[in-house]
């Protein structure tokens, strides 16, 4: 069965400061929630769905020091939405299992098991200045037990397009996992090429992606440009075992802007 436990409290909650908490081995995490309630001109308030990035940074999930999920508060609700879910006041959930695609298999086996195959699980919270903090705590949907294997990690890279036009991506790392899709933090992007081995993979536009994102059930989402190559199954997933592999991004405008590798990787 999959049960809900409050996790220990966080150390380190202010302004500024970066929240820590340690998340206990030997249960499978499927979902964490984080709960947070701040001072608003002397009201406590439950934070509302579009307004997380004002108060959280970035989040991340440490295994044995390495950062194996990492994402910024106010995408974190553009990935939730983005798969059809409903963010509520207060409440941001940060998806390890993907209860959005086909199979049973898909939707479990990227959750992370700690019963056995790590020494420590960690998750990071950095508040942001000026925040006054009445409650944060985190709560994991949990089900039995299952060592460290195939999981769910979000990569994060940074893209500083200084001119609009073409925008060749080329240091996504390549080893043996596969990318599940890509999140990235801008709208201003019209075609996308995806290049393997010097063989064109994918080409898309704008319109072509919005239509075949409805064919999923996957919602667009303001600011946001996603490329899903396995929005449902997770066999659709690219190999990234490769010599060479290019996303080349048709910006029409500048910007500096996050880009997301949603991946299944091993232990």
């Amino acid at each position: 069965m999959a049960f809900l436990r409050k996790m220990a409290a966080l150390q380190g909650v202010a302004a500024g400061q970066t929240a820590t908490g340690n998340l206990p081995l030997g249960a499978t995490y499927d979902i964490l929630y984080v709960y947070l309630n701040v001072e608003v001109s002397g009201t406590a308030t439950d934070v509302p769905h579009n307004e997380w990035g004002t108060y959280l940074g970035e989040i991340r999930l440490m295994v044995d020091g390495d950062a194996k999920y990492t994402m910024n508060a106010a995408d974190l609700v553009a990935y939730a939405k983005r798969n059809g879910q409903t963010i509520q006041p207060g409440v941001l959930p940060i998806f390890l299992l993907r209860p959005w695609m086909m199979t049973p298999l898909g939707q479990d086996q990227t959750s992370f098991g700690t019963n056995g195959g790590m020494q420590n699980f960690q998750i990071e919270i950095d508040v942001k200045d000026s925040v006054t903090v009445n409650k944060m705590e985190v709560t994991a949907q949990q089900s039995k037990g299952k060592p460290f294997g195939a999981h769910m990690a979000m990569r994060k890279y940074h893209l500083n397009h200084g001119v609009a036009g073409p925008f060749e991506v080329t240091e996504i790392r390549r080893s043996d996992y596969n990318i599940s899709s890509f999140l990235i933090g801008s709208d201003d992007i019209e075609g996308i090429e995806v290049t393997i081995n010097n063989n064109q993979v994918a080409k898309t536009t704008k319109p072509i992606r919005r239509a075949h994102a409805s064919v999923y059930g996957k919602s667009e989402q303001p600011g946001y440009t996603f490329v899903d190559f396995a929005p449902d199954r997770l066999r659709d997933a690219i190999l990234m075992n490769v010599q060479d592999f290019r996303l080349t991004l048709d910006f029409t405008d500048t910007g500096n802007s996050p880009i997301y590798a949603e991946s299944i990787e091993p232990a």
